[in-house]
């Protein structure tokens, strides 16, 4: 939550409630379609545009590894042409709709309790970096030594396995968080 943010954010009940980088949803009378309008300008950590193709590309990569959670898999392949994407049918993934600089549409073949759960819990990943990873061994790439996101901190100092120094993004979206450190050690 500290370097990526998610479409929308929980409430304490973990019901999708409010908006992180959709500013406003909907979702339509039959429960199939869901409309994301994305904040404007969002940036990653390295000054780059957050932009809606982060999202559909995020998606369809996940689609293609086999270490993403099941819950988002599950969810991802209701999306019109979700299975067949996942299963390598087609490298076509029609249900998610890009509409201008702001607009994301996603078309479900089912209807789904948790769809908007998951968009809260998905962190789009920054395309710009990972567009030429194998979508099956992403999850490996040298982009995770010194990860990139778009939330409210990001990474200052590492010493891998043992600890992660965050400093506020001056460019959040929500503004410059007040927090001016935090050190994450890992603990076995």
């Amino acid at each position: 939550m500290m370097l990526f943010k998610r479409l929308l954010t929980c409430d304490e009940n973990l019901v999708p409630r409010y908006p992180s980088l959709a500013e406003e949803w909907t979702v339509s009378s039959d429960g199939l379609t869901y409309t994301f309008t994305i904040r404007n300008g969002v940036t990653w950590h390295d000054g780059e545009p957050f932009k809606l193709d982060d999202i559909k590309w995020s998606i369809e990569t996940a689609l293609r590894n086999p270490r993403v959670k099941g819950n988002f898999i599950a969810n991802f392949k209701l999306i019109n042409g979700g299975e067949a994407y996942f299963n390598g049918e087609t490298d076509d993934l029609a249900g998610i709709t890009v509409q201008g600089n702001d607009t994301i549409k996603f078309e479900l073949t089912s209807t789904s309790s948790t769809f908007l759960l998951t968009m809260a819990q998905f962190p789009p990943m920054p395309m710009h970096l990972l567009k030429d990873e194998d979508p099956a061994t992403v999850h490996l790439a040298e982009f995770w030594q010194w990860p990139i996101g778009n939330g409210p901190f990001k990474i200052a100092e590492r010493e891998p396995g043992d600890y992660t120094v965050f400093v506020p993004f001056d460019d959040y979206m929500f503004g410059r968080p007040k927090i001016e450190r935090v050190i994450a050690r890992r603990y076995d």
